[in-house]
């Protein structure tokens, strides 16, 4: 073979040596691209659909009652779901839980009971022993519209007691679970707390409303203090269920952990019994975006607060 010859080939074949990296490193790049986002860095609209971290045996297995009417509001109807223990034997009633979501644009869709984490709440308290319950209100965002969402938990309640039989529930036994912005949806609850709702518990809630701008809420003062948990319980002398509170270490709304902390106080200082979790790494909404130890603990120890307070039959 020929100088010339050879020093061609050898050009063709260090060509290649130098491509061959080149190309891995741009398909080590794509797949860079193309690996699935973690719950932590997905969207708001992408994270919708996505269940909780925390399964029980028997959530696939549960009856569930889709869009029971509870009442008309402007010729709408208003709609929960009835998430129910599987084999209920006759006559069998169980207590509820009512799960609360966080305000939204009335004009968004799906609506929150039908997001991924609030039908993963509806199953895991069926599967635990409990009549689970989520449902369509009008505590909106960025109008609060608070006393349309009080008046709506109250008449969903008053539903269900009514209707305890044909539900399967005890009417006499009911919680109340609180998520995010749904928390002033408490104050009625510790100003005035029904015999019937045997524990409160809020998930990264608001628990106080002097942060809101009345202008921006399109809401008069006195109804944003009005709705305030923090100024319901400064104001309470009486007996209060148990509350359970799971606050977000690392939550990024603005407001949420001040308030949860100037509850806490107050709470410890007239003695309550509160139960308190503290995820130190969680995102708002943690037991969605973080699928980690410590929010699957937070979960469980959420179901075991209202087993233990609601007096379920295991």
């Amino acid at each position: 073979m020929s100088r010339r010859v050879c020093l061609c080939v050898m050009g063709v074949l260090c060509a290649t040596a130098l491509a061959v990296p080149a190309a891995q490193a741009q398909t080590s790049a794509a797949k860079q691209q193309e690996k699935p986002k973690s719950r932590e860095e997905r969207s708001f609209e992408e994270i919708i659909p996505l269940a909780a971290v925390y399964q029980l045996p028997g959530m696939d297995k549960v009856e569930v009652r889709k869009n029971i009417s509870y009442k008309t509001v402007d010729g709408k109807a208003m709609h929960a779901d009835i998430y129910l223990p599987p084999g209920l034997k006759p006559g069998a009633r169980r207590p509820a839980v009512i799960f609360v979501a966080g305000g939204m644009d009335p004009r968004f869709e799906p609506r929150p009971k039908d997001w991924g984490i609030y039908i993963s709440y509806g199953r895991l308290a069926a599967a635990s022993g409990l009549v689970g319950v989520t449902f369509d209100h009008r505590l909106g965002y960025p109008r609060r519209q608070y006393e349309e969402g009080a008046s709506d938990l109250a008449d969903l309640i008053g539903f269900l007691r009514k209707n305890a039989a044909e539900i399967r529930i005890d009417p006499d036994r009911i919680g109340v679970v609180v998520y995010s912005g749904g928390g002033p949806m408490l104050s009625p609850l510790l100003r005035e707390p029904p015999a019937y709702v045997r524990c409160l518990a809020g998930m990264y809630p608001f628990l106080d409303t002097h942060h809101v701008d009345p202008e921006e809420a399109q809401t008069p003062v006195e109804v944003i203090r009005k709705y305030s948990p923090l100024v319901a319980l400064e104001g309470q002398s009486g007996p209060l269920p148990p509350v359970f509170i799971a606050r977000a270490g690392r939550d990024s709304i603005p407001g949420v952990n001040e308030s949860i902390a100037r509850f806490m106080q107050v709470a410890l200082e007239k003695n309550l019994a509160v139960e308190f979790f503290n995820h130190p790494t969680g995102a708002h909404g943690f037991d969605q975006r973080n699928d980690d130890a410590r929010s699957r603990t937070i979960i469980r120890e959420l179901l075991r607060f209202l087993k233990e307070n609601l007096a379920a039959e295991k």
